[in-house]
């Protein structure tokens, strides 16, 4: 069954939910697993893109960006062991992590081992990662709360 994480922050910047965002990135990719990050736009894919070359020095997190592309049937986790994504379409062959940055959970999160929900300090990002959170649990998934400092 899919493991749910929740990760909330106590800052309400977007920037750093997409930091640690990378930090669990890099923890995955650690683990040598794949991991798919479901964005909620266009924008936001374009700034994790960004974060994920130069998040730091010592790292590389090598990855797809599927919204400057569009691509989907040929991407593999060999070729791209992280995907940034946005909406409905995923790639078959990713079931390891994901990374939900959207307020919605995706149709496709209970095909992953895991699910790394991330929560802002922002009022509104509480709200809606509190009807997730009561979504998973009515389902019976085990779920996991970390605080973020």
């Amino acid at each position: 069954m899919t493991q749910i994480d929740f990760y909330i922050l106590t800052d309400t910047s977007v920037r750093n939910i997409e930091y640690i965002c990378c930090q669990i990135t890099e923890k995955a990719m650690i683990q040598k697993k794949s991991v798919y990050i479901q964005v909620s736009s266009a924008e936001q894919a374009n700034r994790l893109d960004e974060l994920l070359w130069k998040y730091k020095p010592e790292s590389f997190l090598a990855h797809k960006n599927l919204l400057e592309t569009n691509e989907t049937g040929n991407i593999s986790t060999y070729d791209y062991p992280i995907v940034i994504g946005m909406g409905e379409d995923i790639i078959d062959n990713y079931d390891q992590v994901l990374i939900n940055l959207d307020d919605h959970i995706p149709p496709f999160f209970s095909r992953f081992h895991r699910v790394a929900e991330m929560v802002s300090n922002n009022n509104e990002d509480k709200k809606a990662a509190r009807e997730r959170y009561r979504f998973y649990k009515d389902r019976g998934y085990p779920l996991n709360k970390y605080d973020i400092q």
